[in-house]
C-alpha cells in the first residue's frame, strides 16, 4: 500500500505535502478530500499490481532470464541477422561458431542464427502485447473517476491479459 500522499487539503483548505497515509485519520479532512485520497491510493495500488502481473509474464516467458541475458539476446539477434545476410564479421561467426558447438545439437551456425531470430522475434511480439496491455491498463486506471471505475478496469486488465496470454507464443513452441 502506498505509504506517502502527496498532498492533503485540509478543512481549513491549508495543504500538507508528503503525508504519510497512517497520519490521516488524525487529519481534519472533508469527506470530498478523504475520497480523492482513497481513489488516489485504490489507483497506486491498482497500477503496482498491473506492473507485477506484467513483470511476472515476462519473467515466466523468459524462463526468468537476468536482465544481463536479455540484453546479450538482443545482441545475439543483431549477430544472427548479419550472419544471415551475409554480412557477418569473422568475430560474428566465431561467436555463433562457439555457441553452436557447446550448444551440441549438430546445428550449423545459419542453422542456430535463424533460431536465434526466431526467438527473437518472439520475444519482440510477447513484448509488444504486454506492453500494450499495460500501457492502457495504466492509462485508464489513471484517468479512472472513481474506485468503482478503478475496480472495473482492473477486472478488464486481468480479462483482457488472460486472453493475450492465450495467444502469446512461446519459446518451447517455436
Amino acid at each position: 500500500m502506498m505509504n506517502i500522499i502527496p498532498s492533503v487539503t485540509l478543512r481549513n483548505a491549508d495543504v500538507l505535502k508528503s503525508v504519510p497515509v497512517d497520519q490521516l485519520e488524525q487529519l481534519d479532512i472533508s469527506a470530498e478530500e478523504e475520497m480523492r485520497i482513497k481513489l488516489y491510493v485504490r489507483k497506486e495500488e491498482t497500477i503496482t499490481r498491473i506492473l507485477a502481473f506484467t513483470k511476472q509474464v515476462r519473467q515466466l516467458l523468459s524462463n526468468h532470464s537476468e536482465a544481463e541475458r536479455m540484453v546479450g539476446w538482443v545482441e545475439k539477434e543483431k549477430r544472427a541477422r548479419r550472419v544471415l545476410d551475409g554480412v557477418a564479421s569473422d568475430a560474428d561467426k566465431q561467436q555463433l561458431t562457439i555457441e553452436a558447438s557447446k550448444r551440441g545439437f549438430g546445428e550449423t551456425i545459419e542453422q542456430l542464427a535463424q533460431r536465434q531470430i526466431e526467438l527473437a522475434d518472439i520475444l519482440a511480439l510477447q513484448n509488444a502485447e504486454l506492453d500494450g496491455l499495460e500501457t492502457k491498463a495504466i492509462d485508464s486506471v489513471q484517468h479512472a473517476k472513481d474506485i468503482a471505475e478503478v475496480e472495473a478496469l482492473l477486472e478488464q486488465f486481468k480479462t483482457e491479459a488472460e486472453e493475450s496470454l492465450k495467444n502469446i507464443k512461446t519459446y518451447g513452441e517455436a
